[in-house]
């Protein structure tokens, strides 16, 4: 996988005016959402991009799908059918956010995205080592274990180890809580049980239950 600097270094005033400008302006981004369990990553990364000022528009497969756009909706973001999106708002686009899929709604899309030349950034943080079914100039992972996958595969892209934005908000919950020494832990349950049961009302009522099973 290639290697690059994400922060160019300005090597004389003209360049460093350059960065100045680009740190200012007010991106769009475009989303082209997924399935649920890939659409939970978008969250944590829409809200970070507005806080810093930014214009997120979010394509999902179909905007009357209330399982794959919950995650949209419990966190009150606002989306489009790709359907209704028109390919003339490209020229707004900065760079698109986009999952490893593409789907017969989408081909016409990907085909102005590319003829427009749009950077495109691409997730690999569910199924790391298959191929992207859509074209992107980076891709963000889990790991740098996932570059091997990848390599292992036969599949050469630039990549980056970012984690899963998924997760970054119970990241921030446990750097606060106390650590517990290897002694205190007696048991540990791990639900990777994808979008269902939704909720953590739903999922504590699962671990209950299996618990409840294995005692």
């Amino acid at each position: 996988c290639d290697e690059y600097d994400l922060i160019p270094v300005p090597r004389n005033s003209r360049q460093r005016k350059k960065l100045r400008e680009a740190a200012g302006h007010r991106m769009t981004v475009l989303f082209i959402a997924a399935f649920d369990s890939v659409n939970y990553a978008y969250v944590n990364l829409i809200r970070e991009l507005e806080r810093r000022g930014h214009r997120a528009i979010l394509l999902v497969w179909d905007k009357d799908d209330a399982g794959k756009n919950k995650m949209f909706v419990d966190n009150q973001i606002p989306f489009l059918d790709i359907a209704e999106f028109s390919a003339h708002s490209l020229k707004e686009v900065d760079f698109v956010v986009t999952t490893p899929f593409e789907y017969a709604k989408s081909k016409k899309l990907w085909k102005q995205i590319q003829r427009r030349g749009i950077f495109c950034v691409g997730f690999a943080t569910l199924f790391s080592s298959i191929a992207m079914r859509t074209y992107t100039d980076l891709i963000f992972s889990r790991g740098i274990s996932k570059f091997q996958e990848f390599e292992e595969n036969g599949f050469h892209y630039t990549m980056v180890a970012a984690g899963n934005p998924q997760y970054d908000d119970l990241i921030s919950a446990a750097d606060g809580k106390r650590r517990l020494a290897a002694e205190e832990i007696r048991r540990i349950l791990f639900i990777d049980q994808g979008g269902y049961p939704f909720g953590p009302e739903g999922k504590s009522l699962l671990g209950q239950v299996l618990l409840a099973m294995a005692e």
